[in-house]
């Protein structure tokens, strides 16, 4: 028998508009407050660097996108485990 965890998203992410050079903020609440999980933008994998934050504490995670650029659009998303 093998039992897995279940992880459930408890706040999503919302779309958001923002002008080039602002800061993006995006956060999700799991479940698990001790699952790893990690960030995406169109299905590659987000890295922290000088204008990317990433932070994780107690089930919140967020990522913070500072000076965005054009090249910032996309889709953002948030896995951990299943969800």
């Amino acid at each position: 028998l093998t039992v897995q965890d279940y992880i459930e998203i408890l706040k999503p992410l919302k779309d958001q508009n923002i002008f080039e050079k602002d800061e993006l903020k995006l956060s999700v609440i799991i479940s698990d407050k001790n699952a790893p999980g990690r960030w995406y933008k169109d299905d590659k994998p987000l890295e922290q660097s000088e204008n990317i934050i990433i932070e994780s504490l107690n089930g919140k995670h967020e990522i913070t996108i500072f000076n965005c650029k054009l090249e910032d659009a996309g889709q953002y998303k948030f896995v951990a485990g299943d969800a």
